[in-house]
């Protein structure tokens, strides 16, 4: 009886070191970059014009940081594609003509190009806040 109860805490152990394991290699690839946090200022700044810069929140993936309005996964306004340094790529949210949410792609080459944009990022916002 001693053995199978000893069995079972070691098996315990083991699963308990695997899960922490598993969260803590989840953790470091969800960093959240220099890029990202700096891309993410230029969103608050950008649409602090038409809302509280506090209701512009993000989450941070292993693929991309996501902004989002309210921190609602419903309501995402743009994703940060920087995890590749040479491959920056924001991805827009918009309402398209059936008045359903998409997404639009495009590459960047420095995160000043992020400014280019506001007038999208305010549109998805303004949809969301009415």
């Amino acid at each position: 009886m001693k053995h199978l109860l000893d069995d079972a805490v070691n098996q315990t152990e083991v699963k308990q070191d695997e899960i922490k394991s598993q969260v803590a290699e989840e953790t470091e690839s969800t960093d959240f970059t220099e890029e990202e946090q700096e891309g993410y200022y230029i969103l608050k700044a950008i649409l602090s014009s038409i809302v509280d810069p506090s209701r512009v929140t993000y989450k941070d993936t292993a693929s991309y940081c996501n902004v989002l309005l309210d921190n609602n996964s419903r309501k995402p306004i743009v994703r940060l594609h920087f995890n590749n340094p040479n491959r920056k790529k924001l991805e827009i949210f918009f309402m398209n003509s059936e008045n359903n949410k998409d997404s639009e792609k495009l590459s960047i080459e420095n995160l000043n190009e992020i400014y280019q944009y506001s007038d999208r990022f305010k549109s998805i916002v303004e949809s969301y806040d009415l």
